[in-house]
């Protein structure tokens, strides 16, 4: 029942990379794989991925987040194009830099991940956008998803907007959150 449904994504965007490849011999500097990479992956991760999802099943979504104004956010607006998400709602943040996490592989089995990114909360500026645009999309939208991984995107006030709107005109509303209780 997908189609037809406009569903509001807020929440902490990810850039997912998967680097595969071969690891033949060890480094000469450490005792570490050398992987010679034959492919490298870019993909919606976090609440990027949860739109990218929605998208696929046919939902109408409007995607809400933070990312920094750097080429990691670039592939992930470039990922989520892919998906056909439009990322007009994905704020771009000058200072902050867009989370990514990329994993090394070789022959599909995962040898490290490095992570990246900032996940502090965003400033006071970013956060009153943020409600705005939470505001104006809320009324529109069918149903609500929250993905919140606790980088910044969802601050204490912006859960309170959500929680008076909710009660104002109730929609479908769900919240996957690393701190659940914040969303009672």
């Amino acid at each position: 029942r997908f189609p037809g449904l406009r569903v509001l994504v807020i929440g902490d965007a990810i850039l997912d990379s998967y680097s595969d490849g071969v690891a033949d011999r060890l480094c000469r500097e450490a005792p570490v794989p050398v992987v010679t990479v034959d492919s490298r992956v870019d993909a919606p991760g976090g609440a990027a991925n949860t739109a990218a999802n929605l998208r696929c099943l046919g939902a109408e979504v409007d995607f809400l987040s933070v990312v920094g104004s750097d080429y990691e956010a670039a592939l992930l607006r470039q990922a989520l194009a892919a998906e056909g998400v439009v990322t007009e709602h994905v704020l771009s943040h000058p200072v902050r830099r867009t989370l990514a996490k990329h994993r090394v592989l070789s022959q599909g089995h995962l040898l490290v991940r490095f992570d990246q990114g900032s996940t502090g909360p965003v400033d006071r500026r970013t956060e009153g956008t943020i409600i705005e645009r939470l505001t104006a999309m809320f009324h529109a939208s069918d149903a609500v998803i929250v993905s919140d991984y606790g980088y910044g995107t969802l601050s204490p006030r912006v859960i309170g907007v959500l929680v008076h709107l909710q009660r104002q005109s109730p929609r479908v509303l769900v919240a996957d959150a690393k701190h659940l209780p914040a969303y009672r």
